[in-house]
């Protein structure tokens, strides 16, 4: 995923690992606490986080559980 300075929402229902490969990306909470994720580090999102946003300019790679989400099985 680029990043070129806009926030956006991480709005999967699983657990999630950010790896920024480039650049330096910004977490937000739903609580508005943010945290600066430089390249080369990662950050882990629990499946019980909800309304994390990503912001920032750099390359991320992310990793879901591959599950899908409440929203998208089909009954």
């Amino acid at each position: 995923m680029e990043l070129t300075g806009v926030s956006h929402p991480l709005d999967y229902r699983g657990p999630q690992i950010l790896l920024v490969v480039d650049g330096v990306i910004t977490a937000t909470d739903a609580a508005g606490r943010a945290l600066d994720v430089p390249r080369g580090r990662s950050l882990w999102i629990p499946a019980a986080e909800e309304g994390t946003s990503i912001s920032g300019h750099g390359t991320v790679s992310r990793a879901t559980d591959g599950l899908p989400t409440a929203g998208s099985v089909a009954a």
